[in-house]
């Protein structure tokens, strides 16, 4: 019939991709669930052959980042000057950043950390809506920053063809003892 299935993450899970480059973690299905787990392609050192992609998530349906939830294709060491790594792209009919009250940290990260090189990939999301929702002391969040480094952090869209919500959540690009540049952020909804 070409129904394709939920994927869920959840209960403290890792999946851990991080390398020399950063690696990529694909995921493809119906709907896809995070809930208290966490997804590294960070990049701890110069790629030695082709970068990795970072997290790449496409679902039919919803895909949901919820409740203490971490994506991470961070640059934590010197990576290849003018080189653009990783990233997140979400693809989904409808997604969902979630952060209840108390909630561990829900955020989406792809910043330089101390690089002497290397630019952040994007955080791409694409979908039919978006909604990003915290509370007043737990807010979800999308970093793409550089902090202490010569790299360049990568740009963070979020594009919808109907209702983009941001209710109690952070969107962050900022440059911090940096000789890179911050990325863009990029809202629309067609």
């Amino acid at each position: 019939s070409g129904a394709t299935g939920t994927i869920q993450v959840s209960d403290q899970s890792v999946l851990d991709v991080s390398d020399g480059g950063g690696g990529t973690v694909t995921i493809r299905g119906g709907r896809f669930v995070l809930s208290d787990s966490m997804i590294f392609a960070n990049v701890l050192g110069p790629a030695e052959a082709t970068p990795g992609k970072g997290i790449d998530i496409a679902v039919a349906q919803d895909a949901v980042i919820q409740n203490g939830s971490i994506l991470d294709t961070s640059i934590f060491a010197d990576a290849t000057p003018g080189v653009k790594y990783g990233g997140v792209t979400i693809r989904a009919d409808r997604i969902e950043i979630l952060r209840a009250q108390g909630a561990s940290e829900t955020a989406i990260f792809s910043d330089v950390l101390g690089s002497a090189g290397g630019d952040s990939g994007d955080i791409l999301l694409t979908a039919g809506s978006i909604l990003m929702r915290g509370t007043e002391t737990s807010r979800p969040r999308l970093s793409a920053g550089t902090e202490e480094s010569a790299g360049n952090a990568g740009k963070i869209t979020l594009d919808t063809i109907g209702n983009l919500e941001i209710d109690r959540g952070t969107i962050i690009s900022n440059v911090f003892l940096s000789s890179g540049d911050a990325g863009n952020i990029a809202l629309s909804s067609a």
